[in-house]
């Protein structure tokens, strides 16, 4: 019976990468060595993490089941390109190790498996990425960007991450960093026609609402 992974990889996946293999000698990359990292040059992004949990390491199976039968598909065509180096080709599409790759399982029935639920991070894991962003960055920031909202605010004018940024060009910091924060300063953002929108926490808006001019 034709497994999962092989329905996946169709004739219109494999014409696809038939024709880039032609037309893109980029294709055409090394099989022996090893490619070096990239490291983030933000000191902020944080790297692989040193374990990866079950939901990551069932992706990370597929990932390589797909390869190897994308290489015995693609036959002699895969010959000198990435796609002939299943491990390789993993590694880079999922931005592990080799070695990561290697320790995949995908023994028999793997592909029918369901993908494990990652788990939620629990109140606890919250509050505590809350109070590292409001220690790190609380005393230099969090009378500055407050205030500025709240004038906004007060002004029934809509606030924008991007506005934000404007007003103070020098607070930069990773989009989820900064939304940590501003729960920190009761504060969260929805997203509507691309664009991050401050908004204040409804218990707060009620306690404020006395001071609000008429």
């Amino acid at each position: 019976m034709e497994s999962v992974i092989q329905k996946g990889v169709t004739s219109k996946t494999m014409s696809v990468v038939s024709s880039a293999i032609v037309g893109f000698e980029s294709f055409r990359a090394p099989t022996e060595g090893e490619y070096e990292p990239m490291h983030p040059s933000h000191p902020e992004v944080v790297g692989r993490p040193p374990k990866l949990d079950a939901q990551a390491k069932a992706i990370i199976g597929r990932v390589k089941m797909f390869s190897k039968e994308l290489k015995r598909q693609l036959g002699d065509e895969a010959r000198g390109t990435i796609f002939d180096v299943p491990a390789k080709l993993t590694a880079l599409a999922c931005g592990v190790s080799r070695s990561t790759v290697f320790t995949a399982d995908t023994s028999g029935g793997f592909a029918h498996k369901a993908i494990p639920r990652t788990r939620k991070a629990s109140t606890y894991d919250r509050k505590h990425r809350r109070n590292v962003a409001m220690r790190k960055y609380g005393e230099e920031w969090g009378d500055r960007v407050r205030h500025f909202i709240h004038d906004r605010l007060k002004q029934e004018q809509d606030i924008t991450i991007a506005q934000l940024g404007e007003a103070y060009p020098d607070f930069k910091m990773l989009i989820t960093t900064l939304h940590t924060f501003l729960k920190g300063l009761g504060f969260s953002y929805r997203i509507s026609k691309g664009q991050r929108f401050i908004f204040e926490r409804a218990d707060l808006v009620s306690k404020r609402a006395p001071t609000y001019p008429a």
